[in-house]
C-alpha cells in the first residue's frame, strides 16, 4: 500500500511538472511570435543616421528619424529628436496624450511611434523628418527599395530650450 501511494505521488508530481513545462513552452512560443524583430546595424541604419546628421538643426528645430522605425528607440540609435521612445516605464498619461494626437504605439503602449503630421511637427518644432521605406527585415512589410528622403518645414522655435 505504501508503495502504491509513493508511486501515485511520483506520477502526480511528474504529470504536474510535465504540464507546467508544456504550458510554459507554448506560452513562450506564442509570446515570441508577437515580439518586434529588428535588423542588426547595416546600410539602412547608416543611411538614416547620415540623413539625420545632415538635416540636424538642434536646438533651432528637432529632426525626426521618421515613422518607419529601425528599432524601438530610433533617436537613440540613429540620432535625431523624434517621438519614438521605448521604455517599460512609459507613463500612461504620455501614451494616452500622444495617442489622442494621432500617435501610434506597439508593445502594449511602451513603444511610442513618430507623429508624422505637419500640425504636430509644428507644435513640437520638428523642422526636418526622414521618410524611409518600410524595413525590409520585417518579412510582412511590402517590398520597397526606394531611397530614404528628408522633408523640411519652417517651424516655431523650441520654447523649452534656452541658449547657454
Amino acid at each position: 500500500r505504501t508503495l502504491l501511494a509513493v508511486l501515485a505521488v511520483v506520477l502526480l508530481t511528474g504529470a504536474q511538472l510535465g504540464e507546467a513545462t508544456a504550458t510554459s513552452a507554448v506560452a513562450t512560443r506564442l509570446r515570441l511570435g508577437h515580439l518586434d524583430d529588428y535588423a542588426p546595424w547595416g546600410a539602412r541604419q547608416q543611411r538614416q543616421a547620415d540623413l539625420i546628421a545632415e538635416a540636424d538643426g538642434w536646438p533651432r528645430y528637432r529632426t525626426d528619424p521618421g515613422r518607419e522605425q529601425t528599432v524601438g528607440n530610433d533617436p537613440m540609435a540613429v540620432g535625431g529628436q523624434g517621438a519614438q521612445y521605448y521604455s517599460s516605464l512609459t507613463a500612461d498619461v504620455l501614451s494616452r496624450t500622444l495617442t489622442a494626437l494621432g500617435d501610434g504605439w506597439t508593445s502594449r503602449g511602451r513603444n511610442l511611434q513618430s507623429l508624422d503630421n505637419a500640425v504636430t511637427d509644428a507644435v513640437f518644432s520638428v523642422g526636418a523628418r526622414v521618410h524611409s521605406p518600410p524595413d525590409q527585415h520585417q518579412r510582412w512589410n511590402p517590398r520597397d527599395h526606394s531611397p530614404a528622403t528628408v522633408t523640411r518645414q519652417d517651424v516655431p522655435p523650441l520654447v523649452t530650450v534656452r541658449p547657454a
